[in-house]
């Protein structure tokens, strides 16, 4: 089975769990909470470290923005046996309230180019339950449920650029908002769907570090991305 990317030399065991981060530099918050941790791999984007916590072994591994570099690691990390997959990564929210906040997608919009090329657009894109009975087992009053949008079009859809202006893009995400879309990122649609083809269980959690309107201070930011650590610890500490 290919591992075009991932061609790393297999020593043991493969870890059965596997984290998601689009920020390499996420990898550093997790070996600071993990009781064990090793980088041993790095290429282009994908960096790879193995971590022990609370006796569950894990997979780290940064893929970079958006949906094909995603698409690529849940596709080797498939042939690698991992079997489930947990996305720990940032996003938009429209309102807000909810910047600060932990988003967990029970559902998102396919907005994205990438999964249309492997099951039809009515295919839905949701997490595996076995996630959500963990995630309701923890749940606590900065947790928010709901749908969400992944796009692969960060100056068109996140923020304004040379061809959309400010007002036109308020008023596409003043739609969502009214449609009862929570806000967006790059890559939860392709790590549910791809997830589910390939008989892999999937979650998604998100920290809310950008709102329409405002983005959380350096400081703030930190101490968020601090907890979504720690929840993408206990929740993989639990996924059984």
């Amino acid at each position: 089975m290919n591992r075009i990317y991932l061609d790393f030399e297999v020593n043991g065991e493969i870890p059965k769990h596997a984290i998601l981060v689009g920020d390499r530099a996420r990898i550093d918050l997790f070996k600071e909470a993990a009781d064990d941790s090793e980088v041993f791999f790095e290429k282009r984007e994908f960096v790879l470290a193995k971590m022990k916590y609370h006796n569950r072994n894990i997979l780290i591994i940064s893929t970079g923005m958006g949906a094909p570099s995603t698409a690529i690691v849940i596709e080797e990390l498939a042939n690698l046996g991992v079997q489930k997959i947990l996305r720990a990564g940032t996003m938009l929210v429209f309102d807000e309230e909810n910047l600060g906040k932990i988003i967990i997608p029970i559902g998102a919009m396919r907005g994205d180019g990438l999964t249309i090329n492997y099951v039809e657009q009515s295919y839905p894109a949701v997490p595996d339950t076995s996630f959500l009975k963990v995630i309701f087992s923890l749940q606590n009053e900065n947790i928010i449920f709901g749908i969400i949008k992944s796009s692969d079009s960060f100056y068109t859809d996140f923020s304004s650029g040379n061809l959309i202006d400010v007002d036109f893009l308020k008023y596409k995400q003043s739609f969502l908002k009214r449609i009862g879309i929570l806000g967006m990122d790059m890559e939860t649609s392709t790590v549910l769907i791809l997830s589910r083809l390939l008989g892999l269980k999937s979650g998604v959690l998100c920290a809310s570090t950008i709102s329409s309107d405002k983005r959380l201070d350096p400081n703030n930011r930190y101490k968020l991305e601090k907890k979504l650590v720690e929840l993408s610890l206990k929740v993989v500490k639990l996924w059984r």
